[in-house]
């Protein structure tokens, strides 16, 4: 069963793209709450995701690179298929961008 990955939107919608923020470690999708009301505010659509093991998203059985990585594809085809996303990471959530964006190239408009 996959993880459920607690996330919060900005309430702004697209079928084309959405802004994916992800944290650093030992931080969670609160991290952004500024940064998704300027991007409500320019009507950018985007969500802040808290990754394994933080915020209110569980850790799950195993944590490693490869893992969070597959939890970002799962919910980004769960809840924004059909959609390019423009990944914006801080520390480990840039590392987690990183390696999404080399691995779904074909899903990811801007890094």
């Amino acid at each position: 069963m996959p993880l459920q990955m607690h996330f919060v939107g900005n309430g702004v919608e697209s079928q084309e793209y959405v802004v994916v923020l992800l944290h650093g470690l030992d931080s969670s999708s609160r991290t952004w709450k500024s940064t998704l009301e300027g991007l409500a505010h320019a009507e950018i659509p985007a969500v802040a995701v808290d990754l394994r093991g933080s915020g209110q998203t569980p850790m799950g059985a195993v944590f490693s690179r490869d893992q969070v990585v597959s939890d970002l594809d799962t919910f980004l085809f769960q809840y924004y298929p059909r959609r390019t996303c423009i990944l914006v990471g801080h520390s480990m959530g840039g590392r987690v961008a990183m390696c999404y964006a080399a691995q779904h190239p074909q899903n990811v408009a801007a890094l």
